[in-house]
C-alpha cells in the first residue's frame, strides 16, 4: 500500500489542536479532534445566527462558493467540480443515487473488503433495488490493493467504489482508463497530493465520476 505520509516531515502539529500535553490521540479515522481554527469559525458562524437581520440572501451561498473555489485551487479541477457535503457518507449516497438509474440486473459494483460502512451500505441498497451484484475485493495478503482491485475490473463492472486511501489512485485511474472501463469511479479518503492527477484522469474516463 502506498504510504502518503512517510515523506511529510511536518513535525508536531499539536499547537493547532486543543490536545493537552500528555495526551496522544490516534483514533482520528473514527472521530478526529477539531482544529482550533475550525472551532473558531464554527463559533463565529453560530454567533452570526444571533443577528439574522444582518444576513443577506447571498450569505447562504457565498461561503460555500468560496470553499469550492479554494478546493479547486488546492486540489485541482474547477469549482463546479466540487460539492460541499457534511460528511463523506452524504457524498457517497448522493453519487449512488445519481448512478442508480444507469444500472441494470447483473451489473457489477466493486467494493473493497473491510471498507467503511458509508461506502458499503449505499451500494448494497442500490444493488437490492436494481438487481446489480456486489463484488467485494478480498484483502490482499501482500497489501497491494491496487493490483487486487484491478483484477476485479472486467466486463459488466459499472461501479468501482475505492476508499480508505488504500489504492494508488493516479496509477489505478490510469490503468482502468487504459482498460476501457465504462462506468463510475467513486473515490474518497485519499491524500490531497493525489487529487490533481486524479482530477486530470477523471476528466477522460467514460461515464460518470465523482471525487469526494
Amino acid at each position: 500500500m502506498l504510504n502518503h505520509f512517510s515523506e511529510l516531515p511536518i513535525g508536531s502539529q499539536r499547537s493547532l489542536f486543543d490536545v493537552p500535553p500528555g495526551i496522544a490521540y490516534f483514533n482520528t479515522a473514527y472521530n478526529a479532534p477539531q482544529l482550533n481554527e475550525s472551532r473558531a469559525r464554527l463559533v463565529a458562524s453560530a454567533a452570526a445566527k444571533s443577528h439574522p437581520w444582518k444576513r443577506s440572501p447571498g450569505d447562504f451561498f457565498d461561503d460555500a462558493e468560496r470553499i469550492r473555489v479554494l478546493a479547486a485551487e488546492l486540489f485541482g479541477g474547477d469549482a463546479d467540480g466540487w460539492a460541499v457535503v457534511p460528511a463523506a457518507s452524504y457524498g457517497v449516497s448522493t453519487a449512488a443515487r445519481a448512478i442508480e438509474p444507469t444500472l441494470n440486473v447483473n451489473d457489477r459494483i466493486v467494493l473493497l473488503d473491510e471498507e467503511f460502512p458509508s461506502n458499503v451500505l449505499p451500494w448494497r441498497r442500490v444493488a437490492a433495488e436494481t438487481g446489480a451484484t456486489i463484488v467485494t475485493v478480498p484483502a490482499p495478503a501482500d497489501g497491494d490493493w491496487t493490483a487486487a482491485t484491478l483484477t476485479a475490473i472486467r466486463p459488466g463492472v459499472r461501479v468501482v467504489a475505492a476508499g480508505r486511501g488504500a489504492v494508488d489512485l493516479p496509477a489505478f485511474v490510469a490503468a482502468i482508463r487504459a482498460a476501457g472501463f465504462d462506468g463510475a469511479l467513486i473515490a474518497h479518503g485519499f491524500a490531497e497530493d493525489d487529487a490533481p492527477a486524479v482530477a486530470h484522469h477523471l476528466r477522460h474516463l467514460i461515464g460518470q465520476t465523482s471525487h469526494a
